[in-house]
């Protein structure tokens, strides 16, 4: 007996739980984005904190990480889903984000000078800031 060969034509499956997983955070990203009144403001965060731990408990019980996206849009004080319509403060090393319900601050850091552009197409050839990056891109 000889050991199969893997194609590399596979197409990634996803185990029920991925999808679950996945099937939960669709669900959060709804609720948050209903439009907001006093009535019922309160049960769409209660729905959402829910739902949020749901999605840790479910990763924690058939032991998978929750992916880097969806762990750093969560508060993780109320686990509410992040709005981009809250308080956003860019510094010169972080970025700090406020919850809107329970006004938790968090940071995300990154090192100084190390900003790259992901799409250099999107980017114009005579800016000033990425003449260097176009060239290597174009040398390569």
């Amino acid at each position: 007996m000889t050991k199969q060969k893997h194609s590399t034509n596979d197409v990634t499956h996803f185990s029920p739980v991925h999808h679950h997983m996945n099937l939960l955070y669709q669900q959060m990203s709804l609720f948050i984005d209903l439009k907001p009144t006093l009535q019922n403001e309160a049960f769409t965060a209660l729905l959402c904190r829910i739902t949020s731990q749901n999605l840790k408990i479910l990763g924690r019980k058939s032991q998978t990480r929750l992916s880097f996206a969806i762990r750093r849009s969560l508060c993780t004080k109320c686990l509410v889903p992040l709005q981009l319509s809250g308080k956003i403060r860019v510094r010169k090393r972080r970025i700090r984000l406020s919850c809107v319900l329970c006004n938790h601050q968090s940071t995300i850091s990154y090192p100084i000078n190390k900003w790259r552009v992901s799409y250099s197409e999107s980017v114009l050839p005579d800016s000033f800031c990425c003449n260097e990056t176009i060239e290597k891109s174009n040398n390569e």
